[in-house]
C-alpha cells in the first residue's frame, strides 16, 4: 500500500503554505486521489505529491491553469517525478554503504526539457503578438497622417 501523507507533511515537503495546498487540491481535484477530496482527514499518496509538485513548478513558471491541466492530462506524472519518501531519522553507521543519489536524474531531465519547450512556445507566441501590435501601431500612424485624410477625405483625428 502506498504511504499516505498528512497535509502538513505535504506542505513541508513541497515548500508551499497550507492555503496553497488547499487551493491546488480544489483546483486540480480531478488529478488527485479520492483521499484528497474527502472533507475531513485528507491524505495524499505518492502520486498526489508528484502531481502537486508538477503543479507547483508549472505555476511558479507562470503557466496558466488551463495549460497546467493540459500538461497533467498528457503527462505520466510518476515517470517525471521521483517518489517522495517521508523523512525518517537517519542512523549513520560505519558499516552502511553510501546511498545512490542519482536514482531519478533522467525523469527530471525529461521534465526540464518539457518545461523548456513550453517556455519556447510561449516566447514564440509573445513575439508574434508583439509583431502584430507593431503592425497595428504602424497602421494607426498611417491612418492619422495628413496625406491619408486628403486622399480618403477623412479627418485623421476622428
Amino acid at each position: 500500500m502506498d504511504q499516505l501523507y498528512k497535509p502538513k507533511q505535504v506542505s513541508e515537503l513541497l515548500g508551499i503554505p497550507a492555503s496553497t495546498l488547499r487551493y491546488y487540491a480544489k483546483l486540480y481535484k480531478d488529478y488527485l486521489s479520492e483521499g484528497v477530496q474527502a472533507s475531513q482527514r485528507r491524505r495524499y499518496n505518492g502520486h498526489d505529491l508528484n502531481t502537486l509538485a508538477m503543479v507547483k513548478d508549472l505555476s511558479s513558471d507562470g503557466i496558466l491553469i488551463a495549460d497546467i491541466k493540459g500538461q497533467l492530462d498528457n503527462a505520466d506524472i510518476d515517470d517525471l517525478y521521483i517518489e517522495i519518501e517521508a523523512p525518517q531519522p537517519e542512523e549513520v553507521s560505519q558499516d552502511t554503504p553510501p546511498q545512490d543519489e542519482t536514482r531519478a536524474i533522467q525523469p527530471i531531465e525529461l521534465y526540464d526539457n518539457m518545461l523548456k519547450a513550453m517556455r519556447e512556445d510561449h516566447t514564440t507566441a509573445l513575439e508574434a503578438k508583439d509583431q502584430y501590435i507593431e503592425h497595428l501601431e504602424a497602421e494607426l500612424r498611417r491612418a492619422r497622417s495628413p496625406w491619408y485624410s486628403r486622399l480618403f477625405g477623412r479627418d485623421p483625428e476622428g
